[in-house]
């Protein structure tokens, strides 16, 4: 998880927000604490939409949601569906 999360950030630093969200979204699959596994997934997503791949940050978006409705990366997924243009359940 730290491996990937790592590449996440070095990618992300290089603009290359396609490979980051990647990374990102590995380290959200290798994890088996639901804090982690938001976190990382919120990066993803944050990538993703970067990287325009909508599809990709959508559903990265709603796994956060579905990872913990109520948690602190619950606010920041809700707002990246809004930018995307997501209604909201």
């Amino acid at each position: 998880m730290g491996a990937n999360a790592g590449l996440g950030v070095c990618n992300e630093n290089e603009n290359n927000f396609a490979e980051a969200g990647e990374a990102y979204e590995k380290a959200s699959e290798l994890t088996d604490l639901d804090n982690f596994k938001a976190k990382y997934a919120l990066y993803a997503a944050l990538c993703f939409e970067k990287s325009n791949n909508k599809e990709k940050a959508i559903k990265l978006f709603k796994s956060v949601l579905g990872i913990g409705p109520m948690s602190e990366f619950a606010g920041s997924a809700k707002s990246g569906l809004v930018r995307l243009g997501t209604i909201i359940d």
